[in-house]
């Protein structure tokens, strides 16, 4: 089988930033799972396949734009969601291969890292704590946390500011559009995107500066980071 060179590190990184679900959790499936739970609850017949697409913004957001529905309505429907997820389906949730080993590495090497999510903070956090990163991130912004969601680049600035570095500096890992839209917009030096549910082209249109694979791909980029 042919194989491919690792990607070239990316220079002058001291600080990077880490999506969670569909990142570095194999949480997808499970959410999708828990969403199908929920919108039967009320009335909306769903596969996990038609929710798959639409995972990566806030569930409110994400309901509304995948059900037709109103921010109330959604509100509702997320508040069962929220219950069933964390009651039976977070805490089967596994690291995606690659996800240790990059972490391991950054942390060995005094990178700050954080992660910023659409989940709630509070759930970011219960989820770190399920996969046992609290010592990897001190620092967990969730799209409560500024008031605003990914694409905005709220999320990521606070991240930043909470690590003391500056965007030309950091780099954001994530899978969505959602995520390289907001380091997009956050300015930072490399937004690196993760194909797999979302295509390379559907990633570099809404603003990664990298795309790759897998993690170890991800950690061959982050190679030369170093701590400041």
């Amino acid at each position: 089988m042919p194989t491919h060179p690792p990607p070239a590190p990316i220079p002058a990184l001291r600080a990077a930033l880490f999506d969670l679900d569909g990142t570095l959790a194999d949480s997808d499936p499970l959410i999708a799972a828990a969403v199908v739970e929920s919108c039967a609850h009320y009335g909306y017949r769903l596969t996990a396949e038609e929710v798959l697409p639409h995972i990566g913004p806030p569930m409110v957001v994400m309901l509304q734009q995948m059900l037709s529905i109103g921010p109330e309505w959604a509100e509702t429907i997320t508040g069962d969601y929220l219950e069933r997820y964390r009651d039976r389906f977070m805490p089967r949730t596994p690291p995606l291969p690659g996800a240790e080993a990059l972490l391991d590495g950054l942390h060995a090497r005094g990178v700050p890292m954080a992660v910023v999510t659409n989940k709630y903070e509070d759930a970011g956090r219960a989820l770190v704590r399920r996969l046992g990163w609290e010592r990897r991130f001190g620092v967990v912004v969730g799209h409560d946390t500024t008031g605003r969601g990914k694409p905005a680049p709220e999320p990521v600035l606070h991240a930043l500011g909470a690590l003391g570095a500056a965007p030309n500096e950091a780099a954001l890992v994530g899978d969505s559009p959602a995520d390289m839209g907001a380091g997009r917009a956050a300015g930072l030096r490399a937004v690196i995107g993760l194909a797999g549910r979302n295509s390379a082209a559907a990633l570099g249109e809404a603003g990664a500066t990298h795309v790759v694979g897998d993690l170890d791909a991800v950690a061959a980029l982050l190679a030369e980071a170093r701590g400041a």
